[in-house]
């Protein structure tokens, strides 16, 4: 009789409902236990530690340890609005507990509030300092801009001087010094941490890109490959492991590889540019121009990316002195919300390729709204002036690029544009004032 019960439910409602599998499969354990030790799955964890917390015979330290516990796993769960919620309802409990500061500092600092991160992570520090505090906060500061790379690396030293062998201190303190350009010093850092930890995926990539920016492009090549091999295939980050790999090959040369590797991103991420437009400028870097803006020409992307599609494509189409064809390709990016002043710098830059000095002049007054292509915009609107025989508002105007961080040798476009208009006194005079 039962056995017709069971397939008489089966035939009326379908496959028979799957028992949720139990939180706690061990029955030595407590839902705090379980909590505290930490070893399931994030989700899991979350309503293990929300059950845990329901007793109520818990100690006050005991309900903070397991409060800061939930907090994590929200965090890590990008569930930043309960993870703040649950740090916060800590101080009910400790005015200025350490842990819930740091949490805060955490959030904050994904997010990419620094300044905000900087003051959590000093209240956790004054409170408990620890090794992850103590970097946490030099990463804050430095991002913030309120301390430079040297106070950075000194903070991060402290933070080593509690935990020797934290590998994330001292990926922290490899990635503030990339960020600041401190590039072999990066490199010394990041091989410390490998040093620790071979398999960390993370140096790999921080070493990679510290060695490619000292042009030691064999090397760079074989650490991010290493970390794609240690990266799990579902991971993002992979986009930009395989762009860098295949630039790194394309700086050596070995452009079958690179172009492999373009390929690759292409077919991972069809919907991204980065795949299209690399394998583009590789082609085109290969003599294959015709091929690279047919590759690009009729993609039809999300407007971010279809603006750095047209970005590169015009570029192309401009070096290969396609004027005209470019100067239509940017006509369609201007109507993208992407387009900013480099597009503005590279139309005028265009109008200048087809001798059109009053539409140059046009093109170069959109890019003056401040951003960090104004130094170029600035060098290029001297080049205006140059062509319009306006030689000392163009000395004047180079030497604003040149305080806004226009490297001196740049110089040497604006003097070469003298030399067009025949003015060789002025050009001669202007390469030697850049020697002094």
């Amino acid at each position: 009789m039962l056995q017709r019960i069971v397939f008489l439910s089966v035939f009326v409602f379908g496959t028979l409902p799957a028992l949720s599998k139990p939180l706690i499969t061990d029955s030595e354990n407590t839902y705090i236990s379980a909590c505290l030790a930490q070893n399931v799955s994030w989700e899991n964890l979350e309503q293990i530690c929300k059950n845990a917390l329901e007793d109520g015979n818990l100690t006050r330290v005991e309900r903070r340890e397991l409060l800061n516990i939930l907090g994590d796993t929200q965090r890590f769960l990008n569930d930043h609005v309960s993870a703040e919620a649950t740090y916060r309802s800590i101080f009910a409990l400790q005015v200025g507990d350490a842990g819930a500061n740091e949490g805060l500092g955490w959030i904050a600092f994904d997010e990419k509030n620094f300044q905000l991160a900087a003051e959590f992570f000093e209240r956790a520090v004054s409170e408990a300092p620890s090794a992850f505090r103590l970097a946490g906060l030099a990463g804050a500061l430095f991002r913030a801009g309120e301390i430079e790379i040297s106070a950075a690396n000194e903070l991060h030293n402290s933070a080593l001087s509690l935990d020797p062998e934290s590998s994330w201190v001292l990926r922290e303190k490899g990635w503030n010094n990339y960020d600041a350009g401190n590039f072999a010093t990066a490199k010394s850092v990041f091989e410390e941490a490998l040093e620790l930890w071979s398999e960390d995926e993370n140096a790999h990539a921080g070493l990679s890109y510290s060695l490619y920016n000292i042009g030691d492009y064999r090397l760079a090549v074989d650490h991010i490959s290493r970390a794609i091999e240690l990266a799990s295939e579902e991971e993002p980050i992979l986009l930009s492991y395989k762009e860098h790999r295949a630039f790194a090959l394309w700086s050596l040369s070995r452009f079958r590889q690179a172009i492999k590797d373009a390929e690759s991103l292409i077919e991972d991420f069809p919907d991204n540019s980065a795949g299209y437009v690399l394998k583009a400028r590789i082609l085109h870097d290969m003599g294959a121009t015709n091929e690279a803006i047919a590759l690009l020409t009729d993609l039809a992307l999300d407007p971010e990316g279809q603006y750095f599609v047209y970005y590169w494509l015009a570029q192309i189409q401009k070096t290969d002195l396609r004027f005209e064809a470019a100067l239509s390709t940017t006509e369609k990016a201007k109507l993208l919300p992407s387009a900013d002043g480099y597009m503005d710098n590279m139309r005028a830059e265009i109008a200048l390729g087809l001798n059109d000095t009053a539409l140059a002049r046009e093109m170069i007054r959109h890019a003056f709204v401040p951003g960090e292509w104004t130094m170029w915009s600035y060098l290029l609107d001297a080049r205006i002036m140059v062509r319009e025989g306006r030689m000392e508002d163009a000395q004047k105007r180079l030497g604003e690029a040149l305080e806004l961080g226009l490297t001196v040798s740049e110089i040497s476009t604006l003097a070469r544009e003298m030399i067009k208009q025949g003015d060789f006194k002025a050009a001669i005079a202007l390469s030697r004032g850049s020697e002094r």
